[in-house]
């Protein structure tokens, strides 16, 4: 009853401390730092596992499906969200704050490795890397057209824009997603496959041979 007695008889000095501290309220507010990205220790792994040529359905069935398992039985997951995508298959796993970054990634790697015998020959070694919320994208651009077409487009982002973007000081990665895959198709006559004996089989290994992509020079 103290406070109320105290109000009740010296209204003027309740009345000027409680103005007191909404000023100081507001002075604290005014002071008060805000961060949209907060620099949080987030425990929260990556992992990008590419398999070329394989649809969204059949990234799900014979990577995602298998690695998610294996996954699961990690002590300090939590959660695990994974999606797929043509070509590739992209796996987020979540930690407890208490668990050892360091320790979980060499988990993770592992718990792959173990079943790796299990998952497709054709499939890329796993990229497994730590999410940074700090390293998002700052710049994000979509490009338009009612005059070009989609190709068009494509080739304006990836070898002319990109280019520039990548030139400016201070600009760490530029990608570009949505463009138009580049391919080439080869028509083939059987007519002139009999006369000179050779296979479809044939002319698709030719080209395999071909598309080859290897490093021309080492710097030292």
């Amino acid at each position: 009853m103290f406070l109320s007695d105290f109000s009740i008889r010296r209204p003027v000095a309740t009345l000027a401390l409680i103005i007191g501290l909404m000023c100081l309220g507001l002075l604290a507010l005014s002071k008060l730092r805000v961060n949209q990205i907060p620099d949080v220790d987030q425990p929260l792994l990556a992992v990008s596992i590419p398999y070329p040529g394989a649809s969204p359905e059949t990234v799900e069935r014979e990577v995602i499906n298998r690695v998610e398992k294996t996954l699961q039985s990690i002590s300090g997951v939590y959660a695990i969200n994974s999606t797929a995508y043509e070509g590739s298959a992209s796996i987020l796993v979540f930690f407890n704050f208490n668990k050892n970054m360091v320790e979980a990634a060499d988990e993770v790697r592992n718990a792959i490795a173990s079943v790796r015998y299990k998952l497709p020959v054709e499939m890329r070694e796993p990229v497994l890397e730590r999410v940074d919320p700090s390293a998002q994208p700052i710049m994000q651009l979509a490009l338009s057209s009612s005059k070009q077409s989609h190709a068009e487009i494509s080739r304006l982002a990836e070898d002319v824009l990109a280019d520039k973007f990548r030139g400016i000081d201070g600009v760490a990665v530029v990608s570009v997603s949505g463009s138009l895959k580049r391919e080439l198709s080869v028509l083939v006559h059987s007519a002139k496959l009999r006369e000179f004996n050779v296979s479809v089989a044939d002319v698709v290994n030719a080209l395999r041979n071909q598309n080859a992509t290897a490093p021309v020079l080492i710097l030292k």
